[in-house]
């Protein structure tokens, strides 16, 4: 019997690589310092498996909910107080 993995964690793991390496490139242009992951506990882990040493290593913090049905705004908000008190 052949296991298949579902098209859904397919795509998912596709795109944390993509998004890794985005992260990557934007730290070795120093477009930033340090970072907060904002993810579904899923991807969170997913993406973070996908990081390289110097992208991890500037990971403030990491925040493992799922905001997608909120406003940007909002999403804001909610990580900003979810983080008052790391600075």
């Amino acid at each position: 019997m052949e296991f298949r993995t579902p098209p859904r964690e397919v795509e998912a793991q596709r795109f944390a690589r993509e998004l890794a390496e985005l992260l990557r490139l934007a730290r070795t242009r120093n477009e930033y310092d340090k970072l907060v992951l904002v993810a579904a506990p899923a991807f969170l882990g997913e993406l973070r498996g996908v990081l390289d040493n110097t992208v991890a290593g500037s990971v403030r913090a990491a925040v493992a909910k799922d905001y997608t049905q909120e406003l940007p705004d909002e999403v804001v908000r909610l990580v900003e107080s979810g983080l008052e008190g790391e600075a």
